[in-house]
């Protein structure tokens, strides 16, 4: 996977509360999932309409794999 592919999911600069983060989200995508807990702490999952069941499986699977390498990374640039 090269650099271009990674992708900031989370910035510990910029703290975002859930409203202004989808609010920024308007517009930009093509394909979008949100995953968060809601006031119950449920887990909650949505996904556009045009995406199927194994889309969304593998763009969790995509930002998981980017999460862990980001993770690594910044643990390498502590050593």
């Amino acid at each position: 996977m090269s650099d271009d592919n990674i992708i900031n999911l989370v910035d510990r600069g910029v703290k975002l509360d859930p409203n202004t983060l989808l609010e920024r989200a308007k517009d930009v995508y093509t394909h979008v999932v949100t995953l968060g807990w809601d006031e119950t702490d449920t887990l909650n999952v949505r996904a556009s309409s045009n995406l199927r069941n194994e889309d969304v499986v593998y763009l969790l699977e995509l930002a998981k794999t980017i999460i862990i390498a980001q993770a690594l990374a910044e643990d390498d640039d502590y050593e």
